[in-house]
């Protein structure tokens, strides 16, 4: 495409004495860099009748005129040729796809394209070290991929715990919502072009680095980024559609606002952001250790609500405590912990269990209360 550019700036110049100005020049650059043919490709030896999943069951769903309608085996494949992720050749009556239905509903696109493998490391160094903790390659359908890896972050980052009235809340190191944020934004908008790199996810004992190829399009930069003062473009526009039609982003360029905002409500420091050797990386730096810096999220699961703890008396409440520290009680517990008699001790249990907090295991002397699944 450059070359195809400076060819028509020169007959332009040559042919019909029409010189074109460097803004206007500048301006073709940044529009070349911002446009993606990869992602557009017809592949004519992938059909997209062969595509299946949940993923793209809900996206035709979305896109077929009709609501609540059965999916009939061409009816997938017709909502793909309606956002052009497949053509539909009448002769053949066939759908054969593009690329970017490929990478987005694909089993195993990476067969095809070795560049949409995502690599996972995990380390429990601040470096990269010969002796990885885990490492995992990711081969699957974009949004199975972007899911695959916020877990292998959750798996090997810790998750402290916090009590929050008579709740013990599992905390995360990061929050997840600025992780996937990230990740989507590293599939949507990477350089599928570049065949020699891919997409790498990296976690340390202090931070988190997301790193995808190609640096933002022009006219986007880091300084604007960061700031926030930018307007939303997209290399690969019909991944970032799918992706929004299946309500795992948004495509009015608000994603740096809201990986910053999730961080900081975190009580974290806001991402960092860096072009380095072909890639965009993006920086989620942890509290390496000091756990008391993160907040509990307003919306975090808490097994007790404050209606039923309003209700519960103070015996109650720390039985409730030790029952999410330990995984049970037992009555003998109760009766040495408080000071009660049996009677006493049998009904809090009882009653916490006819509320639905505790479950009784076991009978006679082995009784046990635990808690209540769910």
């Amino acid at each position: 495409q450059p070359e195809v550019q400076r060819g028509l700036v020169r007959v332009l110049k040559e042919d019909f004495g029409i010189e074109a100005t460097a803004e206007e020049v500048a301006e073709g650059a940044h529009l070349i860099d911002i446009a993606s043919s990869f992602e557009a490709r017809i592949l004519p030896d992938v059909l997209a009748t062969a595509f299946g999943g949940r993923w793209l069951h809900q996206f035709a769903e979305k896109v077929l005129p009709k609501p609540g309608m059965t999916i009939w085996d061409d009816a997938a494949a017709h909502a793909l040729a309606t956002r052009g992720l497949a053509t539909f050749e009448p002769d053949k009556k066939t759908y054969p796809a593009t690329a970017a239905a490929l990478l987005l509903f694909g089993e195993r696109p990476a067969d095809r394209f070795p560049q949409a493998e995502i690599l996972l490391d995990a380390y429990d160094d601040i470096r990269i070290t010969g002796t990885p903790r885990a490492q995992e390659n990711l081969n699957a359908a974009l949004p199975e991929a972007i899911t695959a890896a916020v877990a292998f972050i959750d798996r090997h980052t810790e998750h402290p715990r916090r009590v929050v009235g008579i709740n013990n809340v599992r905390l995360d190191e990061y929050p997840a919502r600025a992780l996937r944020e990230a990740l989507v934004n590293a599939v949507a908008h990477r350089s599928y072009e570049d065949a020699a790199r891919k997409i790498s996810v990296r976690v340390f004992r202090n931070r988190v680095e997301i790193a995808s190829p190609g640096y933002p399009p022009r006219p986007l930069t880091l300084a604007k980024l960061r700031k926030g003062n930018y307007r939303a473009a997209s290399r690969n526009p019909l991944i970032a559609q799918t992706l929004a039609t299946l309500q795992l982003m948004e495509q009015r360029g608000s994603g740096f606002a809201r990986m910053r905002d999730a961080m900081v409500d975190h009580g974290l420091d806001e991402p960092v952001y860096a072009e380095e050797d072909g890639y965009f990386i993006v920086t989620f730096r942890g509290p390496d250790g000091q756990f008391e810096r993160l907040k509990v999220a307003e919306d975090a699961a808490r097994f007790v609500t404050p209606a039923t703890e309003a209700q519960l008396n103070a015996r109650q409440k720390k039985i409730v405590l030790r029952a999410q520290k330990a995984g049970g009680v037992t009555s003998g517990w109760c009766r040495k912990a408080f000071g009660v008699s049996y009677n006493t001790a049998y009904l809090d249990l009882t009653d916490l269990v006819n509320r639905g907090l505790l479950i009784q295991v076991g009978k006679g002397r082995a009784t046990r209360y635990e808690l209540k699944a769910g």
